[in-house]
């Protein structure tokens, strides 16, 4: 059996990066039937389409050679320099010994902090076979460190393209169990995933303070899960302070594995998030989501699908949460709705990823 590596930053509990290692591992696993492998995964990550390299063989000579999404085209400083390594060097052994290699679909930029990071970057794009980028503010970053090369291509995520026949039945969320538990035939289940307010008590203090927890009316019609997908944290207080709000229908959902993230996620009304693949994986069900960002990328995914009038930055007020959960009471049809016609074009485009892993598989 061939062998393919995918490689990108896997090396953490990351759920957008996870995902987006085990997408692409399932299109090379159950198309082309390759033995897919990827360097430094978690030991504590179960894969289900991929494993950890262990032989120095798979490293030096794979049949071929994915860099896939993620956010790591960056530096953020002399510590973001040294993370580059992690992509300059594979990228630099793999050209030395003769062997292609594809990027398909990684975010980068905006800037670029130091010289070495931003050469070594650069150094990844110029030897690639083809690059796939995410977006038009990850091509104007390559432009920005030095890429000379015209041919890079645009698409957008790879999350985008998901659907409900990914999902094995082993990771099927247990809704049914919810449903009967808190008694929510008739009330719209709402996901709150906002972990760094969750580790903020003043914060989160601030949040439970605002109006619509007060609001009778719209407690009736909804049930909250807070949620998380990181690492599950100071989850009793925030429970705790969640049983104080008066007749408040909420639960809370601690870190699972990313394959019932994404199903956990398609079950909900609606998605209030900080985090980018949160957003990316509801907008690929036609979940509404709105945004409580800590990065600019989050912020540029909800102007490309239409929906910057539901996304604030998280230096701003928490009251906006107030402000939409009113509108989703009201059946505000932009709240409740994305731009069918913006979401399918960006969809169209996170869909040509696989057209360049099959082209760059049949070409060798």
């Amino acid at each position: 059996m061939k062998t393919a590596i995918v490689h990108g930053c896997y090396n953490t509990t990351n759920f957008g990066d996870l995902l987006l290692l085990e997408m692409i591992s399932k299109h090379l696993q159950s198309k082309w039937n390759l033995d897919v492998k990827s360097i430094r995964v978690d030991p504590n990550i179960n894969l289900e389409y991929c494993s950890q390299v262990k032989s120095l063989r798979h490293i030096i000579d794979p049949d071929y050679i994915i860099f896939g999404g993620g956010g790591y085209l960056h530096d953020h400083g002399l510590k973001g320099a040294k993370k580059t390594l992690r992509y300059y060097l594979p990228a630099k052994l793999w050209a030395n010994l003769g062997k292609e290699y594809v990027i398909i679909a990684p975010g980068g930029g905006p800037t670029a902090h130091t010289e070495k990071g931003a050469k070594r970057l650069r150094y990844l794009l110029e030897k690639s076979k083809v690059v796939a980028l995410r977006d038009q503010v990850s091509l104007k970053f390559a432009k920005s460190i030095g890429v000379k090369r015209e041919d890079i291509l645009v698409t957008a995520d790879l999350a985008l393209t998901l659907s409900k026949e990914d999902i094995l039945s082993k990771y099927r969320y247990n809704f049914e169990d919810l449903i009967s538990k808190y008694d929510l035939s008739n009330k719209k289940v709402i996901g709150f995933h906002l972990e760094l307010i969750y580790s903020d008590r003043e914060k989160f203090t601030e949040f439970c303070n605002l109006p619509f927890f007060k609001n009778f009316e719209i407690l009736n019609n909804f049930h909250f899960i807070f949620f998380y997908d990181y690492k599950t944290d100071n989850s009793d207080w925030v429970k705790n302070k969640l049983k104080s709000i008066d007749q408040l229908s909420f639960s809370l959902q601690e870190r699972m594995d990313h394959w019932t993230t994404v199903d956990f996620i398609s079950r909900l009304d609606a998605v209030f998030t900080s985090k980018l693949h949160v957003s990316i994986v509801a907008t690929a069900f036609n979940i509404p989501i709105f945004g409580y960002s800590f990065h600019e990328k989050t912020k540029r995914f909800f102007e490309e699908i239409g929906r910057s009038q539901f996304q604030v930055m998280m230096d701003e007020s928490l009251e906006n949460f107030d402000k939409w959960i009113n509108l989703l009471q009201a059946g505000d049809v932009e709240a409740w709705n994305h731009d069918k016609a913006k979401v399918d074009k960006i969809k169209n485009l996170a869909k040509r990823n696989f057209d360049i892993i099959d082209k760059y598989i049949m070409s060798k």
